[in-house]
């Protein structure tokens, strides 16, 4: 990242050029700076009109060698006195004054360099114009040629982004951005109203786009953007997990996952109205849409960078037509025609409203589009990825879903985000439906929308768990045949909302579509702050944007293929590849062991579900307490194996429980977790915050990260490393009834042996020496599953279960 550099500058934001007697330890004094960049910026020959002036300084004598220089610069804008009507040419120039004169006569603004002294200095730096600690005469002529370069640019007849040592340089001024809104007209009909549903499209772009200049953009289409219902703010919004039926099988099933293709049972496409184009017209400026829209500054170091920021929320929300259908195909279509929109496609419209027929063009885009987002957002990024869309170059996602099956489920059985246990698809649609937000608009849909949702109840089929169509038409890997763009994959190795699973299918699809894909994992959990200490993600990103959007030959797809931030001092490594081949196993032992679904045996206390509270807040409570029952194995409710760690283990890939048992009932829950165990003092960990999903984060430098174009600084932050005795590292859950696959079913004879494979959620994780790894076997997690009324109680082969574990040597 780029820190802000301090200045103990006065401001004086002058340079002047050294004469041939100068002294090279001490470097050129202002009025020899004053002179020299009179020369370099090609001044000369109107030198004598302003010698021929009286001086404009009191310290500068009308005869003075820099009298004429100093005249020519103030005049010009380049320099200014210290204050006083002094100009100090006597004073030891500093580089960067030289560097403020360069950038001014580069043709660059106050407004777009920011404040004094932070601003100038970091883009100077940036500009790489910070020409050492002491200026002297070979070091002004370079930083001269390197900003006769950034003029021709910035000063050019048709306006371009900047671009510097790989990277868009901050050069578009943020309050010149131009706002508007549009609507694009998509191929989907989700309300069946017989008309093609219109998203409204919100669009930030420089204002340079209006003087010629094409504009790269980075879309997030992110449902979340126009509002949310309180869907998740009723205390029975998953009431439904208590005392929960798990379906029974009745026979087994030899079903794969080819039976559940969703393709197979598409239909031809609808004929839908249109809008009719009754002529061409500008976009119109979304009045106070800016106002009330979430993450409409989210991107701002990016516009004043020259990319364009597009924003949509996508059918049934806010200001655009159709039902939310979270995460299914229509959504991902018309996400899709807003990127054909914006990279050219004739075939795709988008009018200045609803109704009037008025067309509007991105006459202003270059036709390259990034898809970027957090969550959700991520997950669309990836999802219109998997279309094959022309004109889609890269995606980012951040904590983005590739399939939603592995979002909601888990071999099998109901696996909600943790914290959330039984949260699904149709609770996520009814949030983000926010044409719920104005009761007129959605009193014309409301019985037809309900019914859509009571039919996703039925379809995703929570009590079974299994895989299906419903899932199928959600599993973006499904189109990694059809990936032609890159990917930038960033993940929290912390996110038990959106799994580390997640990135791993994201990852996989793209490398084995032949495409370029990288990974950035790091200790926190759902949310990526803006920038980490001891990563440069902004330079990362820079990069990134500025070869696959403006095609700027700068190596980023050579740069490091996985990045990985440790958990024991949250450093960084680079890696070739993720996920290690070699392997180490570890073994129960002898005999047997048992342990029982019942969590009256834990402090969880399940008749506390319908308190008035927020869920997050009382299920924690008691989640803390369960958490140390189960992993100290003082309770029925799970057994503990733990094994002692002589040198650092550090896991790298995705973990696999092989358990041999028998159940008591023909269903259940069948769940395990790696856990670290300290030796005695502690250790110290990247935990979650107390009531949170969130990891604990702490500042390290307030306004350290700057942003350039008028924008505020941000703070530097780094992940807090708490002191704790235990870390669990990861976990998964199965359904005992789902052993071969997630496709079919295998009915479960009571007191009968079966070896049940169970994955756990891919990690990245050292296990320092000294301490233990302990492996925790249990049942009901009720921070993720269902809590079934059925109490099932296994009975563990010590002899026939192990786990095996990826490992880097």
């Amino acid at each position: 990242m780029r820190k802000l550099l301090s200045c103990g500058l006065t401001l004086a934001l002058c340079g002047s050029l050294l004469t041939p007697a100068f002294a090279a330890d001490q470097g050129l004094t202002r009025g020899e700076l004053a002179q020299q960049l009179v020369e370099l910026c090609g001044y000369t020959q109107e030198l004598e009109t302003y010698e021929a002036q009286p001086s404009v300084y009191t310290d500068v004598a009308d005869d003075a060698a820099c009298q004429g220089a100093a005249n020519l610069l103030q005049d010009k804008g380049l320099m200014q006195g210290s204050g006083g009507g002094a100009f100090q040419p006597q004073r030891t120039a500093t580089p960067l004054e030289a560097a403020t004169a360069l950038m001014r006569w580069a043709g660059l603004s106050d407004k777009q360099i920011g404040a004094w002294p932070n601003d100038y200095s970091a883009l100077a730096h940036s500009l790489t114009l910070a020409g050492g600690d002491v200026l002297t005469e070979s070091s002004l002529k370079e930083m001269a040629e390197l900003a006769a370069q950034y003029r021709e640019t910035i000063q050019a007849e048709t306006p371009a982004p900047l671009f510097v040592n790989g990277e868009a340089q901050p050069i578009f001024p943020y309050d010149t951005i131009i706002r508007e809104v549009v609507y694009v007209e998509t191929p989907v009909d989700t309300d069946s109203d017989g008309k093609a549903d219109l998203v409204k499209v919100l669009i930030q772009r420089p204002a340079a786009t209006d003087e010629g200049m094409k504009a790269a953009t980075i879309f997030e289409a992110r449902p979340y953007s126009a509002g949310c219902t309180d869907a998740y703010d009723l205390d029975s919004w998953n009431a439904h997990i208590v005392d929960a039926q798990l379906t029974q099988a009745q026979q087994s099933t030899t079903t794969t996952k080819e039976d559940w293709d969703w393709t197979a049972a598409e239909t031809e496409e609808a004929q839908l109205t249109r809008q009719t184009a009754t002529g061409t017209g500008e976009a119109g400026d979304g009045g106070d849409v800016w106002t009330s829209t979430e993450n409409v500054d989210s991107y701002d170091y990016w516009l004043v960078r020259g990319y364009a920021y597009v924003s949509c929320a996508g059918p049934g929300t806010l200001g655009s037509d159709g039902f939310e259908t979270c995460a299914s195909a229509d959504e991902t279509a018309a996400f899709a025609a807003v990127v054909q929109w914006l990279a050219g496609d004739e075939s795709v419209k988008a009018y200045t409203d609803k109704t009037s027929g008025i067309e509007v063009k991105a006459d202003w885009s270059n036709g390259n589009v990034a898809m970027s987002g957090q969550s959700y957002a991520g997950s669309t990024a990836f999802a219109v990825a998997s279309t094959g869309v022309e004109g889609l170059k890269t995606i980012v996602p951040r904590a983005g879903i590739a399939s939603w099956y592995d979002y909601y489920r888990s071999q099998g059985t109901a696996a909600g985000g943790l914290y959330y246990p039984g949260d699904d698809c149709n609770i996520l649609a009814d949030y983000c439906m926010s044409r719920q937000l104005e009761p007129a608009d959605y009193s014309t849909i409301q019985l037809d929308y309900e019914r859509y949702l009571s039919g996703m109840v039925e379809e995703q089929d929570a009590l079974s768990g299994d895989y299906n169509f419903f899932w199928d038409e959600r599993n973006y890997t499904n189109g990694a045949e059809n990936l032609n763009c890159s990917a930038l994959i960033i993940h929290g190795l912390n996110d038990f909302n959106v799994r580390p699973k997640q990135f791993n299918l994201m990852y996989d699809a793209f490398r084995s579509a032949g495409q370029e894909a990288k990974l950035v994992l790091h200790q926190g959990a759902h949310m990526t702050p803006d920038q980490i200490d001891g990563l440069d993600l902004n330079g990362i990103l820079g990069r990134w944007y500025a070869h696959y959007l403006y095609g700027v030959d700068n190596g980023a797809e050579d740069e490091a293929n996985v990045r990985i931030q440790s958990n024991t001092d949250l450093s960084w490594a680079s890696y070739d590849s993720w996920g290690s081949d070699t392997t180490v196993r570890f073994d129960a032992g002898e005999g047997q062991a048992a342990f029982s679904s019942d969590l009256s045996a834990t402090s969880f206390d399940t008749s506390l579900a319908d308190v008035d509270e927020g869920w997050i807040e009382y299920c924690t409570d008691m989640a803390y307490a369960w958490e140390n029952d189960v992993i100290s194995g003082s309770t029925s409710a799970s057994r503990v194996f733990t094994f002692d760690v002589e040198e650092d283990l550090h896991i790298n890939g995705t973990p696999t429980v092989t358990i041999k048992a028998s159940a008591d009932q023909p269903t259940g829950i069948l769940s395990a977790m790696l856990v670290d165990l300290a030796p005695e003092g502690g250790m110290k960990a990247v935990m979650l915050e107390q009531y949170s999903e969130a990891v604990a984060t702490e500042t390290l430098e307030s306004g350290a990260v700057w942003q350039g174009g008028g924008l505020t600084a941000k703070d530097l932050q780094q992940f807090a490393l708490t002191q704790t005795d235990h870390k669990i590292i990861t976990r998964g859950w199965m359904d005992i009834q789902n052993r071969t696959s997630i496709y079919n079913v295998d009915t479960v004879t009571p007191g009968e042996f079966y070896t049940f494979q169970l994955e756990l959620q891919p990690m990245d994780y050292t296990v320092e020496a000294g301490h233990q790894l302990a492996l925790v076997l249990y049942s009901v997690d009720p921070e993720v599953t269902y809590w079934p009324e059925t109490v099932t109680n296994f009975t563990v082969d010590c002899t026939g279960t192990y786990v095996t574990i990826p490992v880097m040597e």
